[in-house]
């Protein structure tokens, strides 16, 4: 049987970090290196003030940082790099307490997509414990960010069309024009 066109999408590995401790970052990056390798390419931290909902657990002064990862994936593949992360968590975790909040997504020319464990009118179910969320598309040459897409996202848009000029060049349109 030929492999349908959804399972030929090639994308990129995106991931979400935040944290307090930089400490926790690099020990993250280093128990996810044996599964997805050494991220090639690095946001800036930067901080993350859009809301409060992980300081009870997390505390204050938290750092987003965004990572991309050079081996292609399958976008089907999403659920799975959710389960791991969330592994990563749970061994980073202090007295019941998350260090680091982990989230891997994907980016693929079209758009940025990402796993999560919270449900809403506008996710979509990975499994019984995850959902995928649309938060960017790419449309008139850059991507956009959509009405739910979260502020820290929506900030980094000059990151993720870097990320794909990089990991996508040239990419054009059956119909012709770059996409």
């Amino acid at each position: 049987m030929e492999e349908g066109r959804l399972q030929k999408e090639r994308a990129v590995l995106v991931v979400g970090f935040l944290y307090g401790d930089e400490g926790d970052y690099l020990r993250a990056c280093k128990l996810l290196a044996g599964d997805w390798g050494k991220p090639a390419v690095e946001s800036d931290a930067v901080a993350f003030d859009s809301t409060d909902y992980y300081r009870p657990e997390m505390g204050e002064d938290l750092n987003r940082r965004i990572c991309a990862f050079s081996v292609p994936i399958k976008p089907h593949q999403l659920k799975d790099f959710k389960e791991t992360a969330k592994q990563v968590e749970a061994t980073l975790s202090e007295r019941g307490r998350r260090r680091i909040n982990i989230d891997p997504g994907y980016l693929t020319p079209d758009k940025l997509v990402l796993a999560t464990h919270k449900v809403y009118s506008f996710s979509v179910a990975l499994s019984e414990d995850f959902s995928a969320v649309l938060e960017l598309v790419h449309r008139s040459g850059s991507f956009q960010p959509l009405p739910w897409t979260y502020p820290d996202y929506r900030q980094m848009v000059k990151f993720f069309n870097g990320l794909r000029k990089r990991f996508f060049p040239g990419r054009v349109r059956k119909g012709g024009g770059k996409v």
